[in-house]
């Protein structure tokens, strides 16, 4: 049977959360039933990721239009191009890419990453975030399918949305030998000036309100023994005033691009979010076998709560010092850690694209019986 042609689409490729999950579901997909694309609306790609992508057998396409309240105009133009390659399906990424994207001629499937109003507010200001939150709803309602990327968001977004499921984000990760891991993890450690023997908590993320970090310094900058250390991955509008913290046993590097390696030298990570969908960098830290200290928000207890069998980490009220430094002593105290096996049974590449497949498959399925009617 002739292979049919799915697109995925987004503004732009690039190093970073849901761009992670997209390039998971480009490697992930069955390529012998599917040809596969990839569609970017922006001239903002990395060179480097669309490379990377290239290697896989994806075929690309870049439209090139500028980030601009301009591109938004030319909604038909870009519809127009999309459909002169005549796609089976589309599989729409990003909030303002399916608000210019909607009608085009395919079935699709979008992908919804966070929790709409809840995350636009702080994202864009309560005004701009309703109003794209409000354009963003009508756009999807137009789509075939729409899946939120974890029970946490669907709880969410099913009050706004009807044509709904879930399915939890899996990530792809380059396979590493044992001895890169255990050579960059001495590297790592040499280079910060932190003992073999230490124990190492992680957070990568935004330096945002959203994300807590004051909070974490704080509680950590309290907390940490002397043979304990936290490295702290990352920037943003809150970086300059969080340098203060800065000391022997907490370490900022700032935005790095080898986070892997940074876990891989690390033992635990941690986060204070106040709100996420479903944390990539959680998904990566499960992968480099670290086991998780996380404030007990939904989509945080989401991923502790999947299944019971596995010992995988921590939780402690946000915000409250002595549920942290409770959670902190526990985990400490672990002799099991069944993260990496954890990682691979729930939240792989391989597990969200079976479910994802069966969505595809049935568009496949109704337009084969289409045509025989």
């Amino acid at each position: 049977m002739k292979k049919k042609k799915i697109c995925y689409i987004t503004n732009s490729f690039k190093n970073c959360g849901p761009c992670n999950v997209l390039l998971s579901m480009l490697i992930g997909i069955d390529k012998q039933k599917y040809e596969v694309f990839l569609l970017t609306l922006l001239n903002e790609n990395d060179r480097n990721y669309i490379s990377k992508v290239k290697k896989y057998g994806i075929n690309i396409i870049e439209l090139n239009y500028s980030k601009s309240l301009l591109t938004l105009l030319k909604r038909k133009d870009i519809t127009d191009k999309i459909n002169d390659y005549k796609f089976d399906i589309v599989h729409i990424h990003g909030q303002i890419t399916t608000i210019i994207v909607h009608k085009v001629k395919a079935y699709k499937v979008v992908t919804v990453h966070n929790k709409l109003y809840e995350d636009f507010r702080g994202l864009y200001g309560p005004i701009k975030g309703y109003i794209i939150t409000k354009l963003y709803i009508n756009a999807m309602k137009k789509c075939d399918a729409i899946v939120s990327c974890s029970e946490t968001s669907y709880n969410v977004c099913k009050k706004y949305l009807k044509n709904l499921t879930y399915i939890r984000n899996g990530i792809w990760f380059e396979k590493h030998t044992k001895d890169y891991v255990e050579n960059i993890r001495k590297k790592i450690r040499h280079d910060l000036k932190i003992p073999n023997d230490a124990k190492v908590f992680i957070f990568a993320g935004r330096y945002n309100c959203a994300k807590n970090v004051i909070t974490m310094l704080e509680f950590f900058k309290k907390s940490l023994k002397a043979n304990e250390f936290l490295i702290s991955l990352g920037d943003g509008p809150l970086f300059d005033e969080c340098k203060k913290y800065n000391s022997k046993n907490i370490i900022q590097p700032g935005f790095i691009n080898n986070v892997t390696d940074y876990f891989f030298a690390s033992d635990i990570y941690t986060s204070f979010s106040y709100t996420e969908g479903l944390p990539v960098s959680i998904i990566e830290a499960l992968h480099c076998g670290l086991l998780l200290l996380l404030s007990n928000i939904d989509s945080h207890n989401e991923i502790l709560n999947i299944s019971n069998k596995y010992k995988i980490g921590e939780s402690f009220i946000n915000n409250d010092y002595d549920s942290f430094e409770k959670s902190k002593s526990n985990i400490l105290q672990y002799k099991e850690n069944d993260s990496i096996i954890f990682q691979s049974e729930y939240l792989s590449e391989k597990t969200m694209m079976n479910k994802y497949e069966k969505i595809y498959d049935k568009f496949v399925n109704d337009k084969l019986k289409d045509n025989m009617l």
